[in-house]
Formats: structure tokens, C-alpha cells, sequence
């Protein structure tokens, strides 16, 4: 008898965390697609100086760490690309991949190519890169975005 007790409370433990599992997964498996959507249009908005359509996709609390400048906060993020004043020649995203976290946080990581000018520097022309997307009301928003410059 107890060993069946201890069987069956086995398996309602396996079992519950088992259902998360896939309830993530699923959640980050349909949400892919629509987030690679979504991170491609931000840097079509910022190749195209539309900071009012990059604005739309930032959390409130969003922060951003590009070109070694940390920036706090939606009002901030949007003030830094305005002063930038970015021109934007061409960029390449490669091998974007989504990583499901839970059911409203999803982490993209890829490579970048760039040939960008911003508040007259030249950027880096090859980065990794990270988004940290949150479904906050109904809505994807970037929590977090960070570039790595890299050689190779």
C-alpha cells in the first residue's frame, strides 16, 4: 500500500511538472515566428529612422545596452535614438532563435551585420545580440536588448 501511494504521488509530481513544461513550450513555439516578426520590424524601424515605431515595442521599463551605454526606461531608449541620429546603410540578422522562458517572457538571441553611423561614430559592424521580450497586456514589448561586439 505504500508503495503504491508513493508511486502515485510520483507521478501527480511528474505530471505537474510536466504540464508547464509544455504549456511553455507551446507558448514559445507559437510566439517565435510572430517575435523574429517583430525584432526584424524594430531594426527596419531603426534603419529607417521611425523611432515612434520603435517606441511602440518597448516596455515601459525597457533597458538597453548598445555601443557600451546602458539606457533605462521607454522615455530614455527613445531620447537616445532621437539624439543618435543614426544612417543606416545595411544590416544582416542571422540564426535568430527564440527562447521560450515561460508563457510571457521569450529570449531572441542572433547575429548582426551593420554599416551604421550613429551621433558620427561608426558602429561595430558585427554583434551578438540579445532581446528580452515580455507579454505585458496582451502585448509583446522589449524588456531588455543588448549588443556584443564580435571579430569574428
Amino acid at each position: 500500500m505504500r508503495n503504491r501511494v508513493a508511486a502515485v504521488a510520483l507521478c501527480v509530481v511528474a505530471l505537474a511538472l510536466a504540464l508547464p513544461l509544455d504549456r511553455v513550450a507551446l507558448a514559445g513555439d507559437e510566439a517565435a515566428d510572430e517575435l523574429i516578426a517583430l525584432e526584424t520590424g524594430m531594426w527596419d524601424a531603426w534603419a529607417n529612422g521611425d523611432v515612434a515605431e520603435l517606441g511602440k515595442h518597448l516596455h515601459e521599463e525597457t533597458i538597453s545596452l548598445t555601443s557600451g551605454e546602458m539606457v533605462s526606461g521607454k522615455a530614455s531608449v527613445i531620447s537616445s535614438y532621437n539624439e543618435a541620429a543614426c544612417e543606416v546603410r545595411s544590416y544582416l540578422l542571422e540564426g535568430m532563435k527564440a527562447h521560450p522562458i515561460n508563457e510571457s517572457t521569450v529570449i531572441l538571441t542572433y547575429r548582426a551585420k551593420q554599416d551604421a553611423t550613429c551621433a558620427g561614430e561608426k558602429l561595430d559592424p558585427k554583434l551578438l545580440a540579445t532581446s528580452v521580450w515580455v507579454r505585458d497586456g496582451g502585448q509583446w514589448l522589449v524588456a531588455s536588448y543588448q549588443e556584443t561586439p564580435v571579430d569574428d
